[in-house]
């Protein structure tokens, strides 16, 4: 049955949502069933597929352009299993989880929650996190969150706290791409 409902949402576009809706139901089902989940072994399979489902269809909603409840399912993805779910599939970490939430949330114009999103993508893994320890160095998405935070005060006519969250990113990561654009930003806003 779970193949199937991933079988459709995969080939039928116009039933992806649904389907994924159903699957992340059952699979709820199982991992609230005690008895499924007295094997260990069982249970956590069980919730990493939980966190796969949870990530489909939250890219489902923003490929449909539902931004907020995009957003919102990446950020019960972090909440319920961050402990879990390190790594959803094979290219997937929660700090990227954060990430899109916050894309999702700036894409529904939300600044507000896409600034908090984004400060807490790069406490959980910037370059004093223990994600940084463990990986030798910040997530890349947590050095664009602090390029993005200027752009989101910049976006609102912050530009102090702009000029501040570019300089930031200047000063951390003068070998990025974007930071000789952070530096003139900054320098215009100061």
């Amino acid at each position: 049955y779970l193949d199937c409902l991933n079988a459709i949402s995969r080939l039928n576009e116009d039933r992806r949502i649904g389907c994924r809706d159903e699957l992340a139901d059952v699979v709820e089902h199982f991992l609230q069933d005690e008895n499924l989940t007295r094997d260990e072994e069982f249970r956590i399979q069980i919730t990493q597929l939980q966190c796969g489902i949870l990530w489909f269809q939250a890219e489902a909603r923003t490929e449909a352009q539902r931004f907020r409840e995009a957003a919102d399912l990446f950020v019960r993805i972090f909440t319920d299993y961050r402990d879990e779910c390190q790594q959803i599939g094979q290219n997937h970490d929660m700090c990227e989880v954060l990430y899109n939430a916050a894309i999702n949330y700036e894409s529904d114009y939300r600044i507000g929650p896409a600034i908090q999103i984004r400060r807490r993508l790069f406490q959980e893994c910037g370059d004093d996190s223990e994600y940084a320890q463990d990986h030798g160095g910040a997530s890349q998405w947590a050095k664009k969150a602090i390029y993005q935070i200027g752009g989101n005060y910049h976006a609102i006519a912050a530009y102090t706290k702009a000029a501040q969250y570019y300089e930031e990113f200047a000063r951390r990561y003068n070998g990025e791409e974007e930071a000789p654009d952070a530096l003139r930003n900054a320098t215009v806003f100061r």
